[in-house]
């Protein structure tokens, strides 16, 4: 029988391991000039001031206080076994992720999001290579070819959404956009918005619609959209930091982490086979309607392969597992706080539609104010406040700083699109 370590072995296994790291992360930043940041404890670095939330924020600030001018707003933290390179202008962010993007493109290797819970199968986690190019064929592949019925489908779903929330009160307040309504209290912009991107994503990827008071599917979505953005933080995981931990066992003391990650697991496996399933029980019945899924299943269901099945369930899942309504709620914030622009766009509906039906895709070409204003909008507001997690492949140098193999770069998109807007 395996013997389990003790406690004890555990716990000086651990500070061993973080006294090796410290030791040869300080012997290398002594000969190599690494970008300024904030001082951190000698054994566990920035790992304790790592944000739970509003990231982009503390970001910003530690970006202000130790980014020195000539170097740029770029800052390096350490928490162990990993350096960490924020980002937190445009020039910078162009010149290593686009320009220099054949050694920075790589994703994290984060054992507890890919190893302990399963998430490895994201396309957002891939590396570069035959997987992801075949995740990223299945994606053109199959939201490409019926945009005509996607666009009608978004229509639809659209409508009653704007039936709902046509009587609600919008104002400002310090904290983005507040909705009163006295016909419906309780259920606001923040209850009805989500709910109308997930019957949305729903339809468009499986033709499926939910049930948005009590649907399993959505609620699945929503849990591991929150567990996912909370597990991929920098340091939120020791795991992620001593690897070894992946195989201890979930009964064994300070294993909580495994506990959580089995629930975690169970729900991913959901995510990804039962409203696969559903598709090909409506397709065998005849009755499936047109989606994502359906389009890529259509006349080769016995003839693809396992991995090709694999791609279809696994975009699938990332598609629907999404998050559109950033967008809208960013348009609704303009429109509160420039009521002159509201006005216009306003009008010029009034005089091109007229008030008997609402605007639909087709009716871009006749309003000009709104598609500029739309797109304004998503170039001066950021629906995600920091870009994905890149891995850099190799030593590299940038502005006379030094960035190590292997360190995870991530761009402040929040206030990388701040510098932006107020440059223009």
């Amino acid at each position: 029988m395996t013997e389990w370590p003790s406690s004890i072995s555990i716990s000086s296994l651990l500070i061993l391991s973080a006294l090796c790291m410290w030791v040869f992360y300080r012997s290398r930043r002594a000969i190599k000039s690494y970008p300024p940041g904030p001082p951190g404890h000698a054994l566990f670095g920035n790992l304790w001031e790592m944000p739970s939330e509003n990231a982009m924020i503390r970001f910003r600030d530690w970006c202000k206080t130790y980014g020195t001018s000539y170097l740029g707003p770029i800052i390096h933290l350490w928490v162990p076994g990993q350096v960490i390179i924020i980002l937190d202008k445009f020039q910078a962010a162009v010149d290593l992720l686009e320009k220099r993007s054949l050694i920075y493109s790589d994703r994290p290797t984060l054992h507890m999001l890919r190893d302990v819970i399963g998430w490895d199968w994201s396309v957002v986690m891939l590396n570069y290579g035959e997987r992801f190019k075949k995740h990223r064929k299945a994606f053109y592949q199959g939201l490409n070819s019926d945009m005509k019925h996607y666009s009608e489908l978004q229509e639809n779903v659209t409508a009653p959404f704007h039936m709902r929330t046509s009587n609600l009160k919008f104002a400002h307040t310090s904290i983005g956009i507040s909705t009163t309504t006295s016909q419906t209290p309780g259920r606001s912009l923040k209850f009805h918005g989500p709910l109308w991107g997930r019957s949305l994503l729903s339809r468009v990827t499986y033709g499926y619609d939910p049930d948005l008071s009590n649907d399993r599917y959505v609620w699945l979505a929503k849990e591991l959209e929150h567990v996912i953005a909370d597990v991929a933080r920098p340091g939120a995981y020791l795991v992620d930091t001593v690897p070894l931990l992946k195989y201890i066992p979930s009964w064994f003391p300070g294993a909580g982490f495994k506990r959580r990650a089995k629930v975690w697991s169970a729900m991913v496996t959901e995510l990804l086979e039962t409203p696969f399933e559903y598709v090909i029980e409506q397709m065998q019945k005849g009755s499936a309607p047109p989606s994502y899924v359906a389009s890529m299943l259509k006349d080769k269901q016995d003839t693809l392969s396992p991995e090709a099945k694999n791609v279809i369930k696994e975009t699938a899942a990332v598609v629907h597992i999404g998050k559109i309504y950033a967008a809208v709620q960013s348009l609704l914030l303009v429109l509160v706080l420039y009521p002159e622009v509201q006005k216009k766009a306003h009008e010029e509906i009034d005089t091109m539609i007229g008030s008997e039906r609402l605007p639909g895709l087709n009716d871009r070409d006749q309003l000009p104010y709104i598609h500029n204003m739309v797109s304004e909008m998503l170039r001066w507001t950021r629906s995600v406040p920091l870009g994905v997690a890149h891995e850099l492949k190799q030593d590299d140098h940038y502005n006379g700083m030094f960035f190590p193999a292997k360190s995870l770069v991530i761009a402040n998109i929040w206030q990388v699109n701040d510098e932006r807007r107020r440059s223009v």
